[in-house]
């Protein structure tokens, strides 16, 4: 990279899958003191183009069947950033070509880094509301963030390396504090190509996995396995479900499975790392206490008074490893007066100060004069044995605000009717939290690269499902 006249704090884009040598260009850039930007392969074009326009990015690390993304977005951008190819390419340089053996780099030393408050990553935001933001990460915040989630692995087992296994690209901050916490402990990392619920139980059986990092709805893959009592799963000791919202059903169906593993809830945001978390002793549905250096606090969302325990509200935090800001601006635009940061989470702390997540503030909305929280209905009809998945949201009335409504998705060969469905929530919710607006199945529900329920676009797409 340094021959292709790559300098202190140019940016370097990675957009590249899970993979062995995906880690290779980050770490090269990390040596240079570039900043590496992270894409995803299912990211709109002008999305693409307007972030690496705006960075003016230096170098792109593309795997190969996601080039014609690249360059569709360099035209976009009328840009001649130079492409490294991460694979087979006849037009590109590869990245098998870059680490080839050379003479000089017996001699290379890293760059210092003489202010650790510079920027290092690049992430995006989760793009649930529009397109992405540019969130600055320093280094002083990664290094710190990953000491902290390695922190929090140690009380699984502090005195030997550890076997991981992280699913997620580099797109994701989790991964880096993953590979990080990795290199910290001298653990041996599994990287799987696909996400293959029956491949991923040989992986912990073949490679004595001992924890990884899930979202809630790959857990689902690996207990839905039909053969699953075939496999030796003992060796795991931690399974963290973090990423999206994960009932309290949902996790103790998975630690039924997985009866030698503490199952347990984090939460974590990209402009901050982890936030919450609790191995030792877990409270079934919350995400766990603070970790260190971190403060939260729970205000309302209207009149952003300060609230105090079991009382719903947004959560907020505070530490001295966030983010520095948005790309071109610094912290004060998002802080408030104190110096907190809102994460947009509805939620609460108990009298332990355990805190438990509700919702997205942005997801809520109004029948009549009533608050609906769409994950309060959605653990409802979770429960119900025929339902996978499901997501609630609002349809406008002309009078009333919204009527709540919601899309399914079935277990696979369940053979249910909606009425049945319909009457089970009936029996459950308060009367205002009624599906006035109706239920519709689904194959699946659209989610962000992150993981996360585009319920933004559900209406939409509800409108267009046919009754059944």
């Amino acid at each position: 990279m340094r021959a292709t006249g790559i300098k202190p704090r140019d940016v370097i884009v990675c957009c590249l899958k899970n993979s062995i040598d995906s880690i290779i260009p980050v770490l090269a850039s990390l040596y240079l003191d570039a900043i590496v930007l992270s894409l995803n392969a299912v990211l709109p074009s002008s999305h693409c183009a307007h972030f690496i326009s705006t960075t003016k990015s230096k170098l792109i690390f593309v795997d190969e069947d996601a080039v014609s993304l690249i360059e569709t977005s360099l035209a976009q951008a009328n840009t001649a950033t130079e492409v490294v190819v991460v694979g087979e390419s006849s037009k590109y340089k590869t990245l098998s070509d870059m680490v080839m053996p050379r003479e000089e780099e017996n001699e290379f030393k890293p760059v210092t880094v003489d202010n650790c408050q510079e920027t290092a990553f690049i992430y995006l935001s989760s793009g649930t509301t529009g397109r992405p933001k540019l969130i600055c990460l320093s280094h002083f915040g990664l290094v710190n963030a990953s000491m902290i989630f390695r922190n929090v692995l140690d009380a699984i087992d502090s005195t030997t390396p550890m076997v991981s296994m992280h699913f997620a690209s580099l797109y994701w901050i989790s991964t880096v504090m993953i590979v990080t916490a990795s290199f910290i402990k001298g653990d041996t990392r599994v990287v799987p190509l696909k996400i293959d619920g029956e491949q991923i139980l040989k992986f912990i059986e073949t490679y004595k996995v001992t924890y990884f990092l899930t979202p809630p709805s790959y857990a689902h893959n690996f207990i839905t396995v039909s053969n699953f009592k075939n496999y030796d799963v003992s060796s795991l000791k931690c399974m963290l479900i973090a990423g999206s919202r994960v009932s309290p059903q949902h996790l103790t169906r998975v630690a039924s499975f997985f009866k030698d593993t503490m199952v347990t809830e984090a939460y974590g945001t990209t402009e901050a790392g982890t936030l919450t978390a609790e191995i030792s002793h877990p409270r079934l549905g919350s995400a766990g206490k603070c970790v260190e250096d971190m403060e939260i606090k729970v205000v309302d969302v209207e009149t952003r008074k300060l609230l105090g325990p079991n009382e719903n509200g947004e959560v907020c935090f505070r530490s001295p490893y966030a983010m520095k800001g948005y790309y071109n601006s610094d912290l004060s635009i998002v802080c408030d007066e104190e110096g907190f940061i809102p994460t947009g989470d509805l939620g609460y702390y108990d009298d332990d100060e355990y805190l438990y997540l509700v919702g997205r503030a942005s997801e809520t909305f109004k029948y009549r004069s009533y608050f609906i929280i769409p994950s309060d209905i959605e653990n409802i009809l979770e429960q119900h044995p025929a339902v996978k998945e499901a997501i609630v949201f609002g349809i406008p009335h002309e009078t009333d605000g919204y009527h709540a409504a919601a899309c399914i998705v079935l277990e696979h060969g369940a053979n249910v009717a909606l009425e049945d469905i319909e009457g089970y929530l009936s029996e459950r919710v308060m009367e205002y939290q009624t599906l006035r607006g109706g239920i519709k199945f689904i194959n699946a529900i659209p989610k962000s690269p992150t993981g996360k329920n585009l319920r933004r676009s559900m209406p939409e797409i509800f409108e267009k499902l046919p009754n059944k």
